[in-house]
């Protein structure tokens, strides 16, 4: 599972970007704030595995 969420790093960090664009047209133009939390909150636990991921492996060796 470590090595495929490394592998697909970039296409993660994809869908984080359009997943905090939908928030953001969703608060903004469509004043729905369920979708625009869910999209954000969503997009914040894809972004930061990655990144966890990579600093338990650092402090694990």
């Amino acid at each position: 599972m470590q090595h495929n969420i490394l592998k697909h790093k970039n296409k993660i960090t994809s869908i984080s970007g359009l997943l905090i664009a939908l928030g953001l047209i969703a608060h903004f133009i469509f004043a729905n704030t369920t979708i625009s939390n869910s999209a954000f909150i969503i997009a914040s636990i894809l972004g930061v595995t990655p990144i966890s991921l990579q600093a338990y492996l650092l402090i694990s060796q």
